[in-house]
């Protein structure tokens, strides 16, 4: 899928402009690299109390403990496939936590506008829990008050679904896919593979599939579906060996997710096996 060459600028380009998260994320899936250095490097962004803030989120810099933060955090967690240890632990402590004493995770506006930020994260965040809690599902880790809670989210944000999915429903594809609260809504959950497929017929922008570290993952989607999106995602490589979303060059952290985003293509790539093919 991708020619010697086009890796060869990619890597250049995420050692160029990645942060020290990134660097070790690519030397564990590709350079031999230590997991224990890719964690330690995660839980650099890790509070006191458990949470994740301090710019995990590009569009977030408060150093304060957010849910999408915390949502991050569980999708690199379980691209590693850690589910014990403290970082982990401490982080679903928090969730935990949170969700007891106020049925939701910390989105804290005041504390959001007195760093750098993205304006969309001004308004509430009312779905974040559906993507924890499925996150927890999916590394085995659910709990019963957090599915109970994300049910109840489900339940009041997401119903009925819409015709298609869109880029950023994916907390409740997370949900419906991977947490066992799920399955009291068995209509939607029989929904939601033909909602996502459909989603991708009208996207010629986003290539979520190849962009978002497994948000969309699913046993059920074919491996014809991973090849032609992988086709499409890959043109997205520019000369200087970075991807590029038109959509999203305006805003101020483009820079800061090139690299990501770069990685992310190159990651998924290798896990369905069509790095160089």
């Amino acid at each position: 899928m991708l020619s010697l060459d086009q890796f060869d600028k990619a890597r250049a380009f995420i050692y160029r402009h990645g942060d020290l998260l990134t660097y070790r994320r690519f030397a564990w899936h590709f350079e031999g690299g230590s997991k224990d250095a890719y964690l330690d490097a995660l839980a650099g962004y890790q509070n006191a109390d458990g949470g994740f803030g301090s710019g995990l989120e590009k569009d977030i810099l408060a150093p304060d403990s957010t849910g999408i933060a915390a949502e991050m955090a569980l999708g690199y967690l379980d691209e590693m496939g850690v589910n014990d240890g403290p970082v982990f632990e401490h982080v679903h402590e928090w969730i935990v936590r949170n969700v007891t004493e106020s049925d939701k995770l910390p989105h804290l506006v005041e504390a959001i506008k007195r760093y750098p930020h993205g304006p969309w994260w001004l308004g509430e965040d009312k779905t974040r829990l559906l993507g924890v809690s499925g996150y927890l599902g999916k590394l085995g880790k659910a709990h019963p008050a957090v599915s109970e809670a994300a049910a109840t989210v489900f339940e009041k944000n997401c119903l009925p679904l819409p015709d298609k999915f869109t880029l950023y429903e994916y907390p409740a594809f997370l949900f419906l896919e991977h947490d066992p609260a799920a399955e009291r809504f068995p209509d939607c959950r029989a929904e939601r593979i033909p909602k996502l497929l459909a989603m991708l017929e009208g996207d010629n922008t986003h290539y979520p599939l190849y962009f978002c570290y497994n948000r969309w993952e699913s046993g059920e989607i074919e491996p014809a579906v991973w090849k032609s999106e992988a086709a499409k995602a890959v043109t997205t490589l520019q000369e200087d060996g970075g991807i590029e979303l038109t959509k999203y060059k305006q805003i101020d952290s483009y820079a800061a997710w090139r690299p990501i985003w770069t990685l992310d293509l190159l990651v998924i790539l290798k896990r369905k096996n069509l790095l160089h093919v």
